[in-house]
């Protein structure tokens, strides 16, 4: 007799715990490098800047960053623990904001978005495409293998519990924290790129390693 959905979720339950906390701490130090990265990044756009004002945004956003920088990775932290929480619970993991086309076919249908919003949204995912592409071989195993506890049912990416899309979802959610405008957001976003997404191939041989 084939084992049911909730009988399967839970006989992995402690392997998925001791999954979503190894990645925890994974993220945790990748993004804490790529604070210590914020400061030298936003000097050298200072240096640069045309104008007396520009550069005094810059200057702004190193105090913000230096202010706000805990809350961020503690928002960053609940979003990632909690996709794993749902996963658990054979939810599809939540979303305040659509990143894929075919989540946003999914609620409420494509939405017309202002330039601002467009490129946030492009930058992410071109992150996800990034890590997509990078680590192809290790996401396709790992994706089969948490549908197996999924009961054999589908998987679909974004429902990874720390996949591309969670990350990448996180990283909105948390950096909303700073209130930066786009330009600031986007260089945010490209150091969160670097530093973060495209350095998860191992973390996700881990994941399947552990499964």
């Amino acid at each position: 007799m084939a084992e049911s959905r909730p009988n399967q979720q839970q006989r992995y339950l402690p392997v998925m715990q001791e999954c979503r906390d190894r990645s925890l701490v994974t993220l945790g130090n990748l993004i804490a490098e790529m604070f210590d990265h914020v400061e030298p990044a936003l000097l050298d756009f200072i240096d640069q800047a045309d104008t007396n004002q520009s550069q005094f945004q810059f200057v702004d956003a190193i105090s913000i960053v230096t202010t706000n920088r805990e809350l961020v990775e503690q928002v960053f932290r609940e979003e990632i623990s909690r996709g794993f929480t749902e996963f658990s619970k054979q939810q599809p993991i939540s979303y305040s904001t659509a990143l894929l086309d075919s989540q946003r076919e999914e609620t409420s249908g494509l939405e017309l978005v202002d330039d601002n919003d467009l490129n946030q949204q492009l930058s992410l995912r071109n992150m996800i495409e990034n890590v997509n592409n990078d680590c192809f071989q290790e996401l396709h195993a790992l994706r089969q293998r948490l549908s197996m506890i999924n009961g054999g049912k589908k998987l679909e990416e974004q429902d990874i519990p720390a996949g591309p899309v969670h990350i990448a979802s996180a990283i909105q959610k948390a950096t909303a924290e700073f209130g930066f405008d786009s330009g600031i957001l986007l260089i945010m976003y490209a150091l969160f790129n670097k530093f973060v997404m495209r350095k998860l191939s191992g973390m996700y041989g881990d994941f399947n390693e552990k499964l």
